[in-house]
């Protein structure tokens, strides 16, 4: 085995990387998993041998089990580990399910767990306090509507998402001896999407260079709201993916790291956590409140010039 186990008495958590074993890949319960990820296990043949390798997959709509701020969860218990870590308290339910094992409550806030409209099925389990079940819709609120008119005015992404690019279409590696363009389609058209370097292959979106370039085969790029999208090389190769306010295109993977700043996530976060009922600002209600006192003067003063 990659990882063995047989005892069942350590915690495995498979963040990134490849696991592979001759007998299997992974002997023992894997307790936690990449935030929006799952393990998938495939065959796999190195020098003539049959091993059985673990990696890591973004998880599909077909897999979701539960959402928690925009991240797809295919275990409860990964959903509510993440959401206590980053104290966000409204956690999704997207499908009917039965708890298998029981919960468990790490140290930090209780989290809500929000049925809309489907059965979590806990029998014979213990759900320990800090953990509510609540039958009803997730809340949304005013804060979200309000967070996306004032996106569309100042041009800020709603729900931005950081991605990683490791291949083309064709399944060719990136090359650095080639420079790359991304394209975003607004109104039936391609624009070109400009970007802030932080170092060679690392980019958050900013208003600086079209040109992005790569050292290890790989792009990642921070801050891209939902959207059609198509990076084409230099070399005339190119991808077009999509990314969607829960989740990316397959052929792209998710970046769920938060070691590099992203300015496009400071404003998102700001409102986007009030409008799930999350109050990390004391100033969120006035920052809105004048915002929209000042978009309402523009507005009646155009109003006055036109008559």
């Amino acid at each position: 085995y990659g990882l063995n186990n047989q005892n069942n008495n350590a915690n495995i958590y498979f963040y990134d990387g490849i696991i592979s074993g001759q007998t299997g890949s992974v002997y023992g319960t894997i307790r936690d998993v990449e935030p929006g990820y799952k393990e998938v296990r495939n065959p796999n043949t190195i020098d003539d041998v049959q091993y059985t390798s673990s990696t890591l997959a973004p998880i599909g709509t077909e897999d979701t089990v539960v959402i928690v701020n925009n991240t797809n969860f295919a275990s409860l218990q990964s959903a509510i580990n993440y959401a206590v870590a980053n104290s966000i308290a409204t956690i999704s339910l997207q499908k009917d399910y039965a708890l298998e094992a029981d919960l468990i409550k790490p140290a930090g806030i209780d989290v809500n767990i929000y049925t809309n409209g489907h059965t979590l099925t806990t029998t014979g389990y213990n759900v320990p306090q800090g953990i509510n079940i609540v039958n009803g819709q997730a809340p949304s609120g005013l804060g979200g509507a309000i967070y996306k008119f004032l996106a569309n005015i100042t041009g800020t992404e709603t729900n931005p998402k950081n991605i990683i690019i490791y291949q083309m279409e064709d399944g060719t590696s990136l090359r650095d001896d080639k420079h790359y363009k991304l394209y975003k389609l607004n109104d039936g058209d391609y624009d070109i999407v400009k970007f802030e370097e932080n170092t060679i292959g690392s980019y958050s979106k900013g208003g600086r260079q079209d040109k992005i370039y790569t050292l290890t085969g790989k792009l990642y790029l921070y801050g891209l709201g939902p959207g059609q999208y198509k990076l084409v090389g230099q070399d005339t190769k190119e991808i077009d993916f999509e990314i969607t306010d829960n989740t990316v295109s397959d052929n792209i993977l998710i970046n769920n790291k938060t070691n590099v700043v992203r300015k496009t996530e400071t404003f998102a976060t700001l409102v986007l956590t009030f409008g799930t009922g999350i109050l990390r600002s004391h100033y969120i209600l006035l920052i809105l409140l004048v915002a929209i006192i000042l978009l309402t003067l523009v507005a009646i003063k155009k109003k006055r010039e036109e008559l």
